[in-house]
């Protein structure tokens, strides 16, 4: 059988207050758990500003959330 790349946005969150790293982690978070995906998250990618790597480490600190 042969595979086709499937795609789905799954959340689109409205943020209110800066973007930082700490705010996009906690809508991650929401967004992870309502779809029950923490044990499904392989990778994230992002475009490398301060804040995307603030954003990998704060959801390291859930780890109900993201399973790494």
């Amino acid at each position: 059988k042969e595979w086709h790349q499937k795609k789905l946005v799954i959340g689109f969150e409205l943020l209110n207050g800066a973007h930082t790293g700490q705010n996009l982690a906690e809508a991650l978070v929401k967004v992870i758990e309502r779809f029950n995906l923490g044990d499904k998250l392989l990778s994230i990618t992002t475009d490398n500003a301060s804040n995307m790597a603030k954003m990998v480490r704060e959801l390291q600190c859930h780890p109900k959330a993201v399973e790494w």
